[in-house]
């Protein structure tokens, strides 16, 4: 359980680090995403912030979904894009 925390926390870190510096995170990644998510993804961000999360699997989505904490896009709740 520690180390799904600390692999959050330290791609969360990441990801601060890297929109803090003002580094472009599409350009810098090596994945093919296609335009159409691209302007999905760059809409959302242009009402931003938010927080994405990666996960690899459903088992371990539930309890996000499931959190009072959660609060989804009202346009687009999640993006699959893998």
């Amino acid at each position: 359980m520690h180390m799904v925390w600390r692999i959050g926390l330290l791609g969360w870190v990441i990801i601060t680090m890297m929109s803090s510096n003002n580094i472009d995170i599409a350009k810098v990644a090596d994945a093919a995403v296609s335009k159409n998510v691209m302007k999905k993804i760059d809409a959302i961000n242009s009402m931003g912030p938010y927080l994405g999360v990666v996960v690899p699997n459903t088992f371990e989505m539930g309890p996000l979904l499931n959190s009072p904490s959660f609060v989804p896009h009202h346009h687009l709740p999640f993006l699959d894009f893998a």
